[in-house]
């Protein structure tokens, strides 16, 4: 996994966990208006991989072990409110039971909360496990580190019926990725997704609705000032 990978997980995670009743925004920083529910995912140190170092590529003949990140992952929410609690420990669980990703048993000092100039809030800390790819073991090495962030470009759209009616809690996924979230009352999504590599090649959506699928190709232009009209044949 690359950065961009693990930024894309986390993100997933945060826009699985929004509700009707639940608004959460994600940001690899700790501002946020007063009342809103933040996932803060901050950087704070990354190392060579000890399997990198070790010379052992045995998890893969196509990917090699580069480096180790750590994160500090935070939440925060509305003063006298246990919701943060809740999302951090839902956050915690699928960090233990991703692969690549481990929890660190020690927490942000004082210090290190006061050096980014905020309070205390819930935390963890955990490490995600960076790799590279690599040609095969036959041929000369060629490595493509992929410690940058691939470009991302932002999808809002609305799925509606075939006579307009909009579909609330539609269930749109982004096929190459597996990333999906529903949309809301409205029918409208937003989520970001990495812009393809191959040219001409925008990549596709799938959605669903109240029994119903249909796949839709990605528009090359943004659609935030015109929402992308997604219109389902079959309803």
């Amino acid at each position: 996994m690359n950065l961009s990978g693990v930024h894309d997980t986390l993100r997933g995670w945060v826009e699985d966990l929004v509700t009707q009743e639940r608004s959460i925004q994600f940001r690899h920083g700790f501002d946020a208006p007063d009342d809103t529910l933040l996932v803060s995912a901050v950087v704070i140190g990354m190392t060579a991989d000890p399997l990198r170092l070790a010379g052992n590529n045995r998890r893969s003949p196509s990917r090699r072990p580069l480096a180790r990140a750590r994160y500090v992952l935070a939440v925060t929410g509305p003063a006298g409110g246990t919701e943060a609690e809740h999302v951090l420990l839902e956050l915690l669980t699928r960090t233990q039971s991703t692969p690549g990703f481990s929890i660190v048993s020690e927490l942000p000092s004082p210090t290190w909360w006061l050096a980014y100039g905020v309070k205390p809030r819930p935390a963890f800390v955990f490490e995600a496990g960076l790799t590279e790819q690599v040609a095969h073991a036959d041929a000369p090495v060629v490595r493509e580190h992929q410690l940058g962030l691939s470009p991302m470009m932002s999808l809002h759209g609305r799925v509606v019926a075939s006579d307009g009616t909009p579909l609330a809690f539609a269930q749109v996924q982004i096929v190459s990725s597996g990333r999906q979230l529903r949309c809301d009352v409205k029918g409208e999504f937003r989520i970001d997704t990495n812009t393809p590599e191959k040219k001409g090649e925008r990549g596709w959506v799938r959605v669903q609705a109240h029994g119903a699928e249909d796949r839709f190709r990605i528009p090359g232009a943004g659609t935030d000032k015109t929402p992308w009209l997604l219109k389902m044949k079959q309803l």
